[in-house]
């Protein structure tokens, strides 16, 4: 783990996780006028005593609410980070290695705090019915990696660490079917200090079905 200049990871920084600020604005004007409008909705039926209103739009203006706090904190992680989660090789059999880079490249002043690289492999079946579908899911491996990042980045810096993860036999390869899928992926959830969303990122491989 370390953390460097840009230069450091030019080569390889790609801008994956960036959020387009016109849709991500327009979104945001959209669900604003949206809660505006459902809370002066719920004012209106309590004040008129008319709780078959005001009920119902209070508890969807709540739901609004959380949407756009959540909008405007995916917008402000954007505009402080990138992070890129990568996994050598991309295709890889049981009983063989895979490697799981990460790199964050700070947009502004950030500080990096605790956090887990996970190999994960789950199953996914959907039971189709006549007007809906149900989907059922099992986690069929989960090996942690626990990051110790404590790292503060200047605008430009970046940091980088890696985990190495064995794969067992005895597990179900990648598949993907109408209704049952297995997908081998590895998963971040690192920690940003301060009001920013803490960073979480999936990166899928495969793994090939053992040769009989």
């Amino acid at each position: 783990m370390r953390a460097g200049t840009q230069g450091d990871v030019a080569q390889v920084i790609n801008v994956v996780t960036e959020t387009n600020q016109g849709a991500s604005s327009g979104c945001l004007l959209g669900c604003g006028a949206v809660t505006a409008a459902l809370v002066g909705l719920s004012v209106y039926g309590f004040t008129s005593r008319n709780p078959s209103l005001g009920v119902p739009t209070a508890i969807f203006g709540a739901l609004a609410l959380a949407v756009l706090v959540w909008l405007v904190l995916s917008m402000q992680q954007a505009a402080a980070v990138e992070c890129r989660v990568m996994v050598d090789p991309a295709q890889a059999r049981f009983n063989e290695t895979v490697t799981v880079r990460v790199e964050v490249l700070a947009k502004r002043a950030i500080t990096l705090t605790t956090g887990t690289l996970h190999l994960r492999c789950q199953e996914k079946a959907i039971s189709r019915g006549g007007t809906s579908d149900t989907t059922y899911t099992h986690l069929a491996h989960d090996e942690a990696h626990p990051i110790e990042a404590a790292a503060e980045l200047g605008p430009g810096m970046a940091w980088q660490t890696s985990a190495t993860f064995f794969l067992p036999e005895g597990l179900p390869a990648s598949f993907s079917g109408a209704n049952n899928f297995i997908t081998w992926q590895a998963h971040l959830d690192l920690g940003l200090k301060g009001p920013l969303l803490d960073l979480h990122r999936d990166e899928s491989f495969t793994v090939l079905p053992e040769v009989v």
